[in-house]
């Protein structure tokens, strides 16, 4: 009796230890269906190219619309039909001087602050980037506009002009040269390209140039 029994124990035993267990299915359809779920992180085929916001600062005319204006006729966003039809506008009214700057305002985007003040931008499709250039104006009433957007900006681009008057003004304690790039500086910016502009007017003299460049730059190193 002893030996039947533990026959039976080892039978059942055996069976215990064969059963496979039943693993829940993860879909209520058939067992053959196959679920397939994605990776938040995984590496998508469409690459997509940097953005990169721009503010012009600088002290009052010192080219910094015609600067930009000109960026952007090279770079195919303002056409060339487009330049050529707003050039003659302005050669008709005597003031072709002023062909860049409307080409600007025509094309660009006009945005008006809480303040109603307003404000141009544009967007530049380059091969390597996506460019967004604000222009907020170089008068002291658009300092409103400087403000807000210059938290948002990646770089700055401080425009200097050359011209004899018109760069000591802008260093100068109340000029917006030196104003605009404290106030940068203080909001974050970092990343500042320095352009000089009106070289025209000096005769395209080196020793002017040099000068230009060195006080900026002295000036820049005391802000920090």
């Amino acid at each position: 009796a002893n030996k039947v029994k533990d026959d039976v124990k080892d039978s059942m035993d055996k069976q215990r230890t064969s059963e496979k267990p039943i693993m829940p299915s993860s879909s209520p359809s058939s067992s053959s269906s196959t679920t397939t779920t994605s990776t938040p992180n995984a590496p998508s085929s469409i690459t997509c190219k940097p953005e990169v916001n721009l503010v012009c600062m600088g002290h009052v005319d010192a080219g910094k619309t015609t600067l930009v204006s000109q960026f952007l006729c090279q770079a195919g966003v303002i056409p060339p039909r487009t330049m050529a039809r707003i050039a003659n506008e302005c050669d008709d009214r005597g003031r072709i001087y002023l062909k860049y700057i409307e080409a600007f305002e025509q094309t660009a985007r006009n945005v008006r602050n809480q303040h109603g003040e307003s404000m141009y931008y544009m967007k530049a499709e380059l091969d390597t980037m996506t460019v967004t250039l604000s222009d907020p104006g170089g008068m002291k009433i658009y300092i409103n506009n400087f403000i807000p957007i210059c938290g948002n900006m990646h770089a700055g681009l401080l425009v200097v002009s050359a011209a004899s008057g018109d760069f000591e003004a802008g260093l100068s304690l109340a000029g917006w040269t030196r104003h605009h790039a404290t106030i940068a500086y203080h909001l974050g910016l970092r990343f500042l390209l320095v352009a000089v502009t009106k070289m025209d007017a000096v005769k395209w003299d080196k020793k002017r140039y040099d000068e230009v460049v060195h006080e900026t730059t002295m000036m820049l190193g005391r802000i920090g």
